[in-house]
């Protein structure tokens, strides 16, 4: 005999919150909302933050990315990340006839 595999609250997916979708009529049920329009204002506000952090985070990863095209990973070029671990190579007597 197979066992069978139940399904997660939250449908298996978990880029979604991990609230069932049914929550507020639950709520609603406990007597936390007085009518089937504020479960329904309360749903929409739950999905707008959602929407709203979503877009946040878009936001910074093109950002990041627009950042990257323009300058690289690094800010420096390489002639000048050689000289810098030159000068700290120097400092720590660790550079012999300029060389490391």
């Amino acid at each position: 005999m197979t066992k069978q595999k139940s399904n997660p609250p939250h449908g298996g997916n978990m880029l979604r919150s991990s609230t069932p979708k049914h929550w507020p009529w639950r709520e609603k049920k406990m007597g936390n909302y007085g009518t089937d329009s504020e479960v329904i204002r309360e749903a929409l506000r739950e999905k707008q933050l959602r929407r709203n952090e979503i877009n946040a985070l878009r936001a910074k990863l093109i950002a990041a990315e627009l950042s990257i095209e323009q300058s690289g990973w690094v800010k420096e070029s390489p002639q000048e990340m050689l000289e810098s671990f030159k000068e700290k190579a120097r400092q720590d007597d660790k550079l012999v006839n300029g060389r490391l």
